[in-house]
């Protein structure tokens, strides 16, 4: 964020390339995981690592789409993306906490 307005970059133009970078990130978990759960069991600090990110996705696009800087289209993509990873998740582990990011 310091740099991209170092470089001249508008503060909302920080906010969604950060966005962004999230949104990335997040993605990359989804993709990932599937293998991941096929070789092994999670440990508690992963467990913890991807239910942290869920939930700052899911504080970020709220905060994006009430900004006017997120399409309702964008805020349905989370919503599936946090139920595909609760999904990958409930046959693994006993409790999972991404889902409290987005309550029914």
């Amino acid at each position: 964020k310091f740099l991209l307005k170092r470089r001249g970059a508008s503060a909302c133009d920080a906010k969604v390339a950060m966005f962004e970078f999230r949104r990335h990130f997040f993605k990359k978990i989804l993709a990932e995981l599937p293998a991941a759960l096929r070789a092994r069991r999670l440990e508690t600090s992963e467990r913890t690592v991807i239910a942290l990110v869920a939930k700052q996705m899911a504080t970020k696009t709220l905060r994006e789409h009430r900004a006017g800087r997120l399409a309702e289209g964008g805020l349905a993509s989370l919503r599936g993306d946090v139920d595909a990873l609760r999904a990958m998740l409930e046959p693994v582990i006993e409790k999972v906490t991404p889902g409290d990011a987005f309550p029914s």
